[in-house]
């Protein structure tokens, strides 16, 4: 697939706060297809800093990209937290809690499996700092402990150079 690069265009990084990815906003004109720019912003981590923090950020990217329709722009939005199109903060609360569930579980089994006794950690993670880790890492292991212990397994045996030589 070719690579089709802009004629001119302009982004804009908006900080929408702390541990939450910038939102790239701009416009690039391409050729005989018009003015165009796809992005996305990461929030999850955002919840680091509680669930209020975590909320403004999410919803703030959301309300910006609303506000640009009636100036004009088609603006397609798609959220993962299921926040957008209803508004909705239950869902936005339930599967942000069920992301950082699986997040921490995975985060805790490969930093498990990958243990060597030497104390330095095999495996870093943003979710290691959230307030409620062990909470959150006990409810991911719960719902989705059996496949990550088997990912992790996986992942240590691919990564580590075998012992038996080749």
């Amino acid at each position: 697939m070719e690579e089709i690069r802009p004629q001119a265009g302009q982004l804009f990084e908006v900080d929408v706060g702390r541990d939450c990815e910038p939102l790239w906003l701009g416009l690039c004109r391409y050729d005989h297809r018009g003015w165009r720019l796809q992005s996305f912003s990461k929030t999850q981590f955002a919840s680091l800093h509680g669930w209020e923090h975590f909320w403004r950020c999410h919803c703030a990217i959301i309300d910006l990209l609303a506000a640009l329709r009636p100036l004009g722009f088609t603006v397609r939005i798609t959220d993962e937290g299921e926040y957008w199109p209803r508004r909705s903060l239950t869902a936005l609360r339930r599967n942000i809690d069920g992301m950082n569930g699986l997040v921490a579980a995975a985060a805790g089994a490969l930093k498990d499996a990958t243990d060597d006794g030497s104390g330095k950690p095999g495996v870093e993670s943003p979710m290691f700092a959230h307030p409620q880790f062990e909470r959150l890492e006990a409810e991911g292991m719960q719902s989705h402990g059996g496949r990550l212990l088997k990912a992790a397994t996986l992942v240590v045996r691919t990564a580590r150079p075998s012992r038996h030589g080749s």
